[in-house]
């Protein structure tokens, strides 16, 4: 089936034609009859070249309509906060956005001829190219937090989804990626785990008895001077109440003025004698 432009074009040459062969046969237009099949052709042909002044403005516009679009998508592209990069199958990079070159240190790259795996810090590529395999394989999205090398040298953290483009054979034919710098996330949680680390050594390494309860009194954690004193091991206090390990006579008042501490946060001039571990002689 012929699309409709094709049609029109075919119908116009057809009435052309028959109009030509028509006046070829009647040149002094002396038959009324042949007078009116030429007037018919003539008014056809003008509504023919009509309909194609028509189709031609719509497909002007359909034109334009489409040009515009392309225009927005390569803003959109171009313009993303986000980096996007195409492998091809042999997985060099086929395009690549002002973002993803921005992160990567770069101001452009040889399409098709560079590599992303160049800027993969080392010992990352396999978890990278597993991700790759995944998304042909599975025909899902994975996502991934890869660690890179910028232009630079510099570390770069990212946050990626991978998708896979595949013909009906499951071939790849390229794959898409999307990604953001999460280097000040990672520095971050870093700190903060180094933060905790040092905390924790402090905590346990003091010289003096320091415990943390939860919100009834339970035991979190002890450090290890606590433990020495008073002779106990970790897993014989962790979870237990506090109370517990106090003087029988003691223990009523700590049951009332703990509710105060979790308010005020302090208990100012109160001593609790607490029980050593008994030890057997």
């Amino acid at each position: 089936m012929l699309p409709d432009n094709d049609k029109s074009s075919a119908k116009f040459t057809r009435l052309r034609r028959e109009a030509l062969e028509l006046l070829s046969r009647q040149p002094g237009l002396v038959s009324s009859k042949s007078g009116a099949n030429i007037k018919e052709l003539i008014h056809e042909l003008n509504v023919h070249q009509t309909e194609l002044v028509i189709q031609n403005e719509e497909l002007k516009q359909s034109q334009r309509d489409l040009a515009k679009i392309s225009r927005e998508y390569e803003d959109l592209y171009e313009l993303a906060p986000c980096g996007y990069i195409t492998l091809t199958a042999k997985q060099t990079i086929s395009r690549i956005n002002k973002a993803a070159l921005s992160f990567l240190g770069e101001k452009e790259l040889k399409l098709n001829l560079s590599t992303f795996g160049q800027f993969i810090e080392p010992g990352w590529d396999d978890f990278f190219h597993t991700a790759l395999k995944n998304a042909a394989q599975t025909g899902n999205t994975q996502s991934i937090d890869l660690k890179l090398r910028n232009k630079a040298g510099l570390p770069l953290w990212i946050q990626m989804e991978i998708e896979a483009d595949c013909d009906e054979k499951g071939q790849v034919l390229q794959w898409r990626l999307v990604f953001v710098d999460i280097s000040q996330k990672i520095a971050a949680e870093t700190a903060l785990q180094e933060s905790q680390e040092r905390f924790k050594s402090l905590f346990h390494n003091a010289p003096i008895a320091y415990q943390s309860l939860d919100k009834d009194g339970n035991f979190i954690e002890v450090n290890d001077a606590w433990l020495s004193i008073l002779g106990y091991a970790r897993d014989e206090v962790i979870g237990q109440n506090f109370g517990n390990f106090l003087h029988p006579d003691m223990q009523d008042h700590f049951k009332k003025n703990f509710p105060r501490f979790k308010v005020v946060g302090e208990i100012l001039g109160v001593e609790f004698e607490m029980c050593k571990k008994k030890r057997i002689k």
